[in-house]
């Protein structure tokens, strides 16, 4: 999907149907920017406890991290997505309760 095929129409669309099947999202970065340059680990890791913060109120049954840069952040520890098959995961745990993280490619659109 290019950028200018994300319109309000689909965004709304796209979230009713997340809605739906009850599937939470957050961006660990906690902002955005105009365009697609990429954000140092530092902005990443100042909203890391709040994320994990998030994650324990939620108590997702499965996380996906996209990237590598994301996924090694979030699980403290190098991650290289192409390593691992679609349904290989990691354990995160957040206040003794183990949870399932699938890293996967950041999808890019141009």
């Amino acid at each position: 999907m290019k950028v200018a095929d994300w319109t309000e129409k689909f965004s709304l669309e796209l979230y009713k149907e997340i809605a739906s099947n009850n599937v939470y999202i957050s961006n660990l970065a906690k902002c955005t920017q105009n365009d697609s340059r990429p954000l140092p680990d530092k902005v990443f890791k100042e909203y890391l406890d709040l994320i994990y913060e998030e994650i324990d109120h939620i108590k997702p049954q499965h996380i996906i991290t996209f990237g590598n840069q994301v996924s090694s952040i979030v699980l403290n520890k190098k991650v290289t997505v192409s390593e691992y098959e679609k349904s290989e995961h990691e354990n995160l745990t957040i206040k003794n309760h183990s949870y399932k993280v699938y890293p996967t490619y950041y999808p890019v659109g141009q």
